[in-house]
């Protein structure tokens, strides 16, 4: 062999070893968002059961699952992670997944799948702080820009205009409540240093005041590259979906929207189950 041809052969099969990593990254990620299928399907049976119910009983069924009530809505999905605290779906969208929240290890779900096993597009994870039982005035839920188009990655389209139009709602149920919410910002922005003085949106999610609430509104807004009319006012109930983005070292990609709609559960009714 000629040694002028070696660094030809070396090249070729480094870009084949790189198809070869791309295609089984592809097939893997694809596995791991169809692992969801039945998950979403445990989460539809509910839906149905809850539905068949509307008309007889006013506000949420719901079952006392080891001391924790959980609307009917949720409560097959609960039974099979304990770690879910809600769900989050975008119509036409791939958006329809469990909502899960590990306090102790915040980014528990970041690898791991709905099966607590490894999985590199993780699961969607609530960020420190949550709260559904008061529940917090912000939650940040957080999930990868997956190259598939799963998890994440196309929140970021609602820097289109007309995309934002067609997806202003999206629906966000916790285990005490449904919620139709309305997207009020959409931005671009970064992960900052500790020690940035600016508006960074992860850190918000009690405000102390009506003063701060307004202030994180309007750093929303400010950032917002689609001109949305609707805001949010003192006491609305917030939900933030963040994503990676790539316009930026540690750029994120970030929706906020208000609860405008939903129902809750009453604790005063008897549950229609107790599970332990």
């Amino acid at each position: 062999m000629k040694k002028k041809n070696i660094p030809f052969l070396l090249s070729f099969l480094l870009f084949i070893t790189g198809v070869l990593c791309l295609i089984l990254y592809l097939f893997r990620i694809k596995a791991e968002d169809e692992a969801f299928v039945s998950i979403r399907g445990a989460r539809k049976a509910s839906e149905e059961k809850t539905e068949e119910k509307k008309d007889e009983d006013e506000g949420l069924n719901y079952y006392l699952i080891s001391g924790e009530p959980v609307q009917e809505g949720l409560k097959d999905v609960y039974l099979k992670n304990r770690d879910v605290i809600g769900w989050i779906k975008i119509d036409g969208t791939p958006i329809d997944y469990p909502i899960m929240y590990t306090p102790d290890d915040i980014e528990y779900y970041i690898h791991r799948g709905f099966d607590k096993e490894y999985s590199f597009g993780g699961c969607i994870f609530a960020g420190e702080g949550t709260s559904i039982d008061r529940p917090s005035d912000n939650i940040i839920t957080y999930g990868h820009h997956m190259i598939d188009k799963s998890m994440y990655h196309e929140i970021d389209r609602y820097e289109d205009e007309e995309y934002y139009k067609a997806h202003k709602y999206l629906t966000f149920d916790t285990l005490r409540q449904t919620g139709k919410y309305e997207v009020i910002a959409a931005f671009r922005t970064q992960i900052y240093p500790e020690d940035y003085d600016g508006f960074v949106y992860w850190k918000f999610v009690n405000a102390k005041d009506e003063n701060e609430f307004n202030d994180f509104i309007e750093g929303c807004k400010s950032l917002s590259s689609v001109g949305i009319p609707t805001t949010a006012e003192y006491g609305d109930q917030l939900l933030t979906l963040s994503t990676c983005a790539y316009h930026t070292h540690n750029g994120r990609f970030v929706v906020v929207a208000k609860r405008v709609e939903g129902d809750e559960i009453d604790l005063e009714k008897e549950p229609k189950g107790v599970i332990e």
